[in-house]
């Protein structure tokens, strides 16, 4: 079977968001043709340890790895700061986080040991992550919302 790294910019649980509800269907449904692996990235460490055992009923038959670095939670909350006081054409563009060092390890390492086919990048958050795949692995990239429409509707 197939390998597939999904790779979130946020833990998808609770399921209370439509986001999340995306998430995790398309997880569900991926899982019955092929392998996944699943790494999200925390803000804070630890802050859904009591969740993971809930995500992983929802998801079933699925590989779950987290990361956390101090400069996920830095810029995360510098944006949501700044974020606040820019008119929302403006908005957008804080949205492409810098992402430390760390994820991109875990990221290869991930690749590597799991024998990962294809990695999938969900969320618009995490497309900058696609420069740092390895180049030889499949990329896909898998969007819920129309947020490419209303940049271009503003702007």
């Amino acid at each position: 079977m197939k390998r597939i790294l999904v790779i979130l910019p946020w833990f998808p649980y609770p399921l209370n968001s439509g986001g999340n509800q995306a998430i995790c269907n398309g997880i569900k449904a991926l899982t019955e043709n092929f392998d996944l692996c699943v790494l999200y990235v925390d803000f804070v460490p630890d802050c859904h340890k009591k969740q993971i055992d809930s995500l992983k009923k929802e998801l079933g038959n699925v590989k779950l790895f987290g990361v956390w670095d101090y400069l996920i939670l830095f810029d995360e909350v510098k944006r949501k700061i700044i974020g606040t006081h820019f008119d929302y054409r403006y908005r957008n563009l804080l949205e492409f986080r810098r992402y430390p060092s760390k994820l991109l390890k875990k990221i290869s390492e991930i690749v590597v040991q799991e024998k990962i086919d294809c990695v999938q990048v969900e969320m618009f958050d995490a497309l900058p992550l696609v420069d740092y795949i390895p180049s030889y692995v499949k990329k896909m990239f898998v969007h819920h919302e129309i947020r490419f429409e209303l940049g271009e509707q503003i702007v």
